[in-house]
């Protein structure tokens, strides 16, 4: 007689359980159906983030996109800020590259349309040693060549099309 009641109090708990669960799954999918930390899609990789110093050095603002939303690979870019700027990857301590939405309020010399919410990779080296002739010799003099040490060199490239949009130095 008792054990009527045990079926049905089990299936009401089996119930209840696969109720919450569907509730779960479905606050899940409204909130977040392809988002990661912070909102931003799950796709994007947070090592594309340049510091925040370095951003406000550029005069630029940025957003993480995720790397479906380039055409252009990072080994591609990688390759054009190299043919546009050869010479700078063997010369610096650290190569990055790293995949932009960017506004530049600067826009730089030589870029015919502004940067205004574009798609970039941004080639960053670090630590970039060269040989340059000491301007302070007086006239006549041949001068030796030293090596200066730049901070970092900035590549913009179209993540796009692949076009090499600029090169920004900083001292």
């Amino acid at each position: 007689m008792r054990s009527t009641n045990v079926p049905r109090v089990v299936f009401q708990s089996v119930a209840v359980l696969l109720g919450a669960l569907a509730v779960v799954a479905i606050v899940t999918y409204v909130r977040a159906p392809d988002q990661g930390a912070g909102g931003l899609p799950s796709s994007v990789d947070f090592s594309d983030a340049l510091p925040a110093d370095e951003m406000e050095r550029l005069d630029i603002t940025a957003t993480l996109i995720p790397r479906s939303e380039a055409v252009v690979k990072e080994s591609e870019a990688l390759a054009v800020a190299e043919r546009e700027e050869p010479g700078l990857a063997e010369a610096a301590r650290e190569t990055s590259a790293h995949l932009l939405r960017v506004t530049d309020a600067g826009s730089p010399v030589g870029v015919e349309e502004p940067i205004v919410d574009r798609p970039l990779w941004i080639v960053r080296y670090a630590g970039i040693g060269y040989r340059r002739a000491d301007p302070s010799m007086a006239p006549g003099v041949d001068a030796l060549p030293s090596v200066r040490v730049l901070d970092h060199a900035y590549v913009y490239i179209d993540a796009l099309t692949g076009m090499y949009l600029s090169t920004t130095l900083v001292q």
